[in-house]
């Protein structure tokens, strides 16, 4: 299914790349069936070329496999975190603030406009629109506009705050290999920077919180801060497992790279999508850490106010 998925087309491992001061010079085949040849693809295509790092068996099962453990983990902790009493239906719209759906959609089209309509832009460049920074932004669109209960908008939020750490992890190491159009390095930049809101203003808000409830014990805190965790790491890994690498092989892209490993981070192997998942999970809960301390440092300073 996968080798069909794919047409035929993906080499065994990445093809390699010569690289000379800020150009780059390709000589070797990119997709087989028809043969194409690296140097004959647009400027930023090579960059993410999907290719058969994993076999196609080991890819297809790991898939699979993760994919169910993830919808199994869903079906066992959802019931006990879209609990309508812990939300408060009807106390505080969820809904945040017209400014945040208005800036999610003006950046959303902008990243559609360099993936689709851009001359830059390569065939298929539209599937990275399953990047994390646009699946945040979708997310913060839903958020305004959908008809969504609070239930499930609390959820929603609780997830963005664990999955901005993704975000934040693109100023650490930032890849801009592909983005080739004007001013489209700038904009990737002023996109993550203004991702860096939303988060931060549920919590100033008190849309939503960290805390199950201050009159809640420790243990139970840290349970629902697990929970939250958990949550977070299943619907990521339904979203990029179960959707985004089979969209990876229709694509013949690396989107995320699901197909292969981030070059130059040390990731690397054949078990580097087991061990991404890790090291994502421990990235969760940082993020969220950050989030818990924040909130209390806005509750003290509500308190001193007072």
């Amino acid at each position: 299914f996968y080798v069909t998925l794919a047409n035929g087309r993906l080499l065994e491992g990445v093809p390699p790349r010569e690289e000379s001061g800020e150009s780059y010079f390709y000589s070797d085949v990119c997709f087989e069936n028809p043969t194409v040849y690296c140097n004959t693809l647009m400027p930023g295509h090579r960059e993410v070329v999907a290719s058969w790092y994993l076999t196609p068996e080991r890819l297809a099962k790991e898939t699979v496999w993760v994919t169910l453990a993830y919808v199994l983990a869903l079906v066992a902790i959802v019931p006990r975190l879209l609990c309508p009493i812990d939300v408060k239906v009807g106390a505080k719209s969820l809904r945040p603030h017209a400014a945040i759906s208005l800036v999610s959609m003006a950046c959303l089209a902008l990243q559609t406009y360099y993936k689709v309509f851009d001359p830059s832009a390569y065939p298929n460049k539209v599937f990275f629109l399953v990047m994390p920074c646009n699946i945040t932004w979708i997310v913060n669109f839903l958020l305004g506009v959908a008809p969504l209960s609070n239930v499930i908008r609390h959820s929603m939020i609780q997830f963005l705050l664990s999955f901005q750490v993704l975000v934040w992890a693109v100023f650490a190491s930032a890849d801009t290999a592909d983005l080739k159009g004007p001013y489209e390095v700038e904009f990737f930049w002023v996109n993550h920077v203004l991702l860096l809101i939303p988060p931060f203003y549920y919590l100033l808000t008190g849309k939503v919180s960290t805390f199950k409830g201050l009159e809640k014990s420790p243990f139970l805190e840290v349970v629902n801060f697990f929970q939250w965790v958990v949550f977070s790491c299943a619907v990521t890994g339904v979203i990029y497992f179960g959707f985004v690498t089979p969209m990876s092989l229709y694509s013949l892209l690396n989107l995320n790279y699901m197909l292969s490993p981030p070059p130059g981070t040390g990731l690397e192997g054949e078990n580097y999508r087991l061990i991404s998942q890790v090291l994502i999970a421990g990235g969760f809960c940082v993020g969220r850490g950050i989030m818990v301390v924040v909130e209390l440092c806005i509750f003290k300073m509500r308190k001193k106010k007072e």
